[in-house]
């Protein structure tokens, strides 16, 4: 069994980075190349000064907090529905080979993937440009795929449109937290309930910084609300069945 699923891991990985990888690096070029451009609007002079480092992860701040999400949701979108609404399964296990190791394993493949896709391009934009703490960036793209890819993996393995759901789930708990603001009991039930964006964000932003100290509190409810997404998606793995 374990020599099987070796084998199953090139072909996720080769998959991978043949389809939603390939897009991944597309939209990552793109949000650079703009990047790039508002900071060429600057000459290059400014690559010379103190504020040079600063300033170079301020205007790369965007693009990581835009593909950190969407990109993410791209690396997990359909990661178990398509196979459901397609028919792949019946190829897929055609062969005794366990479903939830496969599931789990090819969440874990997409999401290495991802940050060696984004090591290599902050990298890259440090040659190119000035640059910027390559672990911070890892490490924002490590958080998000844990929370964003879990709530996706959990909803793949219970709706068809997953990504979009993650992104309604998303949208409400904010909304949630706009409107209930001035309720705090109110927003710990739903914090406990919906994608805790209140807690994501400060994470993201700390670690947005060279220097701040990410909220260890913050993180380990970020961590732990995308595990637990995952071990539920599995528990319905487990119990239900793909033709249904």
């Amino acid at each position: 069994m374990a020599g099987r699923m070796g084998r199953y891991a090139l072909w996720q990985v080769r998959d991978f980075m043949m389809g939603k990888g390939a897009s991944f690096i597309i939209v990552a070029g793109l949000l650079g190349v703009s990047a790039y451009v508002a900071l060429k609007g600057n000459g290059d002079a400014w690559k010379h000064s103190p504020e040079a480092a600063s300033l170079s992860r301020q205007v790369l701040a965007g693009p990581v907090g835009v593909l950190s999400f969407f990109g993410v949701l791209l690396a997990c979108s359909g990661i178990v529905s398509t196979d459901r609404t397609q028919g792949f399964f019946r190829f897929l296990f055609a062969k005794p080979v366990s479903l939830v190791r496969f599931y789990l394993q090819l969440w874990l493949l997409h999401g290495a993937c991802v940050l060696a896709l984004v090591a290599a391009l902050t990298w890259l934009w440090g040659v190119i440009e000035v640059p910027v703490p390559v672990g911070r960036v890892v490490a924002t793209f490590a958080v998000s795929y844990v929370l964003v890819g879990g709530v996706t993996f959990l909803l793949s393995t219970l709706v068809r449109f997953d990504s979009l759901f993650t992104v309604a789930l998303w949208v409400l708990a904010q909304l949630v937290s706009t409107v209930f603001a001035d309720r705090p009991t109110v927003q710990a039930i739903v914090a406990a309930i919906l994608p805790p964006s209140d807690h994501y964000t400060p994470v993201r932003l700390a670690l947005a910084s060279a220097t701040a100290e990410v909220p260890v509190a913050d993180l380990a409810w970020v961590l732990g609300y995308g595990v637990a997404c995952v071990l539920i998606g599995l528990v319905v793995l487990r119990k239900r069945p793909m033709a249904s």
